[in-house]
């Protein structure tokens, strides 16, 4: 079964790679969009990636009620393990 932490550096990776910077910069609990300017279509896609990864549905307005990394994993985490 997959870790909290990597769902983690799942998002972190593809946040950094949509928006061309590093991944350690990434603060896990600050809102990737006001932040670090990560948009709507860039959650869809990461919630896209998501689903694929981890063979599951994810609800699209989860990217947009958990905007840190934190907060995001935790609640993907929830889905993998129900």
């Amino acid at each position: 079964m997959v870790t909290l932490e990597e769902i983690k550096q799942f998002i972190k990776k593809f946040v950094a790679q949509t928006l061309n910077i590093d991944s350690q910069s990434i603060n896990e609990d600050l809102a990737i969009d006001a932040s670090y300017g990560f948009e709507s279509m860039d959650a869809l896609s990461l919630g896209a990636e998501l689903e694929d990864w981890l063979h599951i549905d994810l609800d699209v307005s989860l990217f947009f009620e958990h905007r840190t990394v934190n907060e995001l994993a935790a609640t993907v985490m929830k889905q993998v393990v129900e």
